[in-house]
């Protein structure tokens, strides 16, 4: 497929046009599902105030009929009883029901047979509120507040026949009640017991009867189409999300044909040309935006294959190179051998004049110098047989050398090696070993000396004035005999910034380019590899040796100055 060609050619649907219509369409339809939901809610509350208003209506007509009970209970006990409390009574429910007296907060069915019981010593009172107000609250349709205030007309008609007896009764009460007191009132109780009286309380009942099936029936008309509402949404809520599943699925097969199946191929194109075949081609029809993918691939394989042969020249030539290089590393790892086997033999013959040397009579300054001077051609011989093994140090596997050495005097060989020089500066050179630095320890006490020498080194190089502290500390006392050892040489030069410390162990460089001529030494390229030694105002921790020998474990500190 060439640019060309694929210019002229129609390309198939754009993925973002299909992504677009199909999350366009999913987005509608989860729109109207929650309108759908929101709409069932809201029908759900509507149902439930429904129950709500019914229960309601029912305390309503509950309170009507238990006022018409208490009444007749009160006027019946007032004639049979002659006790005046009761009138009381009678005439406080007369006044609750009508709102011209405070209403008891718990105002119930039984309020009254606590009241006989109890007293109205606890009762707490709230504010007046009819029993038509009540109903009006209560928001009752016309024919349900016609039913239940005729229930209250046909009560206070009632209340005026009781109200008549109550006063009849009256008159006698007040002649004293006494044993014959029952049967002089029984004429006047009999009219609250005949057959007028309970066809009175009848109508009273079938008036609230009446109003409690209205209420029914508004409240079934109103469920049952809260219900019939719930099961439409019900049904348009499962449409929706059927609609839903066939655009989801549609979309799926949309996907797999326009994008995964061309994606596929362009992957096992890929493969193909990845296991050598740079004459495969991507053949792809699909998303547009697929198959313009296609054509810039099969354009860059073009030129992948038209520089295969540039690029198996270019290995020809690594190849070469490396073969070069490695004929130049072997001539110059023969150089080292044999400079470093040239240098040996005149160091032997330097050790070998310092022993005898040594044995001859010499004054203790004498003696001490030409101890260092053995102690440094000692350390030299090893540097050169460590050059001899190059290649172990061109690999990284340099070895430490662990056998037990003492370590004051490795420090103080290696402190005695610049006491001259620091003298001769002015500067003052300090040991201090830790209380219970065992005696002996497990190391490679000729790296822990090169290490220490570099430090000091530098530590006299680039200190002007002031003094060289050297520290053996005991970090820990660990199980099975073994000491942990920390090393420190700490001096009073010019120091590192931060920034020089951030390149303390890189390839080596001075932290200024005047610190050559200044301090001496030298500077050499970044490319090179090279260790750098670490100086500074504070000092740096050179290593750790473990596993002490026994012997005494409290001995004094050492201080050595100069």
């Amino acid at each position: 497929m060439t640019p060309d060609s694929d210019a002229g050619r129609r390309h198939g649907p754009s993925i973002r046009v299909l992504l677009a219509v199909m999350l366009g369409t999913l987005a509608v339809l989860v729109a109207a599902l929650v309108l759908v939901t929101s709409l069932q809610l809201r029908e759900s509350d509507h149902q439930a105030q429904v129950e709500n208003r019914r229960t309601g209506s029912f305390l309503v007509a509950d309170s009507m009929r238990q006022s018409s009970n208490d009444l007749t209970l009160m006027v019946r006990l007032y004639v049979s009883t002659g006790q005046p409390r009761f009138r009381n009574y009678y005439n406080q429910i007369l006044a609750v029901r009508a709102g011209t007296a405070p209403r008891p907060r718990d105002y119930d069915s039984s309020f009254w047979d606590r009241v006989l019981a109890d007293g109205v010593r606890s009762v707490k009172y709230g504010p007046a509120e009819s029993l038509v107000q009540q109903m009006r609250a209560a928001d009752f349709a016309a024919d349900e507040f016609a039913a239940l205030n005729n229930a209250l007309r046909l009560s206070n008609h009632l209340a005026k026949l009781e109200l008549d007896v109550m006063d009849r009764v009256a008159g006698l009460i007040s002649q004293g009640v006494d044993a014959s007191y029952p049967a002089t009132v029984a004429p006047v109780y009999q009219r609250l017991v005949d057959g007028t009286y309970l066809a009175e309380k009848a109508k009273i009942m079938s008036a609230i009867g009446h109003f409690i099936d209205l209420v029914d029936q508004r409240t079934l008309a109103d469920v049952e189409t809260a219900r019939a509402n719930s099961r439409q949404l019900v049904a348009w809520q499962i449409g929706i999300l059927a609609v839903m599943v066939l655009v989801s699925a549609g979309g799926l097969v949309v996907t797999n044909r326009f994008a995964l199946r061309p994606l596929g191929r362009l992957t096992a194109a890929t493969r193909r040309i990845a296991d050598g075949d740079y004459a495969e081609r991507a053949h792809v029809r699909g998303v547009s935006e697929l198959e313009r993918v296609a054509g810039a691939f099969n354009l860059m394989m073009g030129s992948v294959q038209a520089d295969v042969a540039a690029r198996q020249h270019a290995e020809q030539v690594a190849v070469e190179a490396r073969r070069a290089a490695e004929l130049a590393s072997t001539a110059k790892s023969s150089f080292l051998a044999a400079m470093s086997h040239e240098i040996r033999t005149p160091m032997i013959g330097v050790t070998g004049m310092l022993e005898v040397l040594a044995q001859t009579d010499l004054t203790r300054q004498q003696r001490h110098m030409v101890a260092t001077a053995q102690g440094s051609a000692a350390a030299l011989l090893q540097i050169i047989g460590d050059t001899l093994d190059f290649s172990k140090i061109e690999a990284g596997k340099l070895e430490i050398d662990a056998t037990t050495f003492a370590v004051r005097d490795v420090v103080q060989t290696a402190v005695a090696t610049f006491i001259h020089t620091a003298s001769a500066k002015g500067l003052g050179v300090t040991v201090r070993f830790a209380p219970g630095l065992a005696d002996a320890h497990v190391g490679d006490p000729l790296r822990v000396r090169q290490i220490l020498s570099n430090f000091l080194s530098n530590a006299v190089k680039f200190t002007e004035s002031g003094g060289i502290e050297v520290t053996a500390r005991v970090l820990d006392d660990g199980p099975d005999d073994m000491q942990s050892v920390e090393f420190a040489v700490t001096d009073t030069g010019v120091g590192l910034t931060e920034e020089q410390q951030q390149r303390l162990f890189e390839e080596f460089t001075q932290a200024e380019a005047s610190t050559t001529q200044r301090y001496g030494g030298t500077s050499r390229p970044r490319h090179l590899p090279a260790a750098r030694p670490a100086h500074g105002r504070r000092g740096d921790h050179a290593q750790r040796v473990g596993r002490r020998h026994h012997g005494d474990p409290d001995l004094a500190p050492s201080d050595r100055r100069s």
